[in-house]
């Protein structure tokens, strides 16, 4: 069941930098299957985490998670004066 603290913890283990399914499975706790169902409903719902697949349709393909919101991405100062 995804709950609102799952959600979070995920978020949270995501934005500090790019993670595979089964780095996130090993965290909270779960099966592969059950993060990537958590992490492809956070995906679709929130919008905050985005999936790539490397070797796709293959046995030893990877899946990286990684955070698609730029809400929370700072500038730096000189980068505010590029953009003003």
């Amino acid at each position: 069941m995804l709950t609102p603290e799952i959600i979070k913890k995920i978020n949270d283990f995501v934005f500090l930098k790019p993670r595979t399914i089964d780095e996130i499975a090993k965290y909270i706790r779960k099966n592969w299957r059950t993060a990537n169902r958590y992490v492809e409903g956070i995906a679709e719902q929130q919008g905050t985490l985005a999936i790539r697949v490397f070797r796709e349709g293959t046995r030893g393909a990877l899946k990286i998670v990684y955070w698609a919101s730029i809400e929370q991405i700072h500038s730096s100062a000189f980068q505010e004066q590029l953009f003003e």
